[in-house]
């Protein structure tokens, strides 16, 4: 029997384009919006999704021009924003180096954790 995900048919019967994910682009638009309302975004992924938007729409116009790895030089890359105020802006990484990116971020931005003694380190957060 064959699975699902490897059919060229989405289960509404179009044509599933994009393989090897289970639904066509229409049936994940639907699941998406349905999923959507009771999923809100908060203000800062609103910010960082307006911010990827705004700047692949600009990509796909030709009016931002992809850019080698900053750090190897590698032709395949992915947008880095250092600022999600400044879309135009992207810094450009392999997924390597983006992945290293991102973790740096989130280093930098967790919170600072101490303990007292008297209470497990996750008990405090500043």
């Amino acid at each position: 029997m064959e699975s699902h995900r490897n059919t060229k048919k989405c289960s509404c019967g179009n044509e599933n384009n994009r393989l090897p994910e289970r639904y066509c682009t229409d049936c994940h638009a639907k699941y998406m919006r349905e999923w959507r309302k009771t999923h809100k975004m908060n203000p800062q992924q609103k910010a960082k999704d307006k911010c990827r938007s705004y700047a692949s729409v600009y990509l796909k116009r030709g009016k931002l021009k992809k850019k080698p790895c900053e750090v190897c030089n590698t032709k395949t890359v992915k947008m880095f924003f250092d600022d999600y105020n400044k879309p135009l802006e992207p810094r450009w990484f392999c997924d390597k180096h983006h992945r290293i990116k991102c973790a740096e971020e989130r280093r930098r931005k967790e919170p600072i954790l101490f303990s007292t003694g008297q209470f497990p380190i996750r008990d405090i957060i500043l």
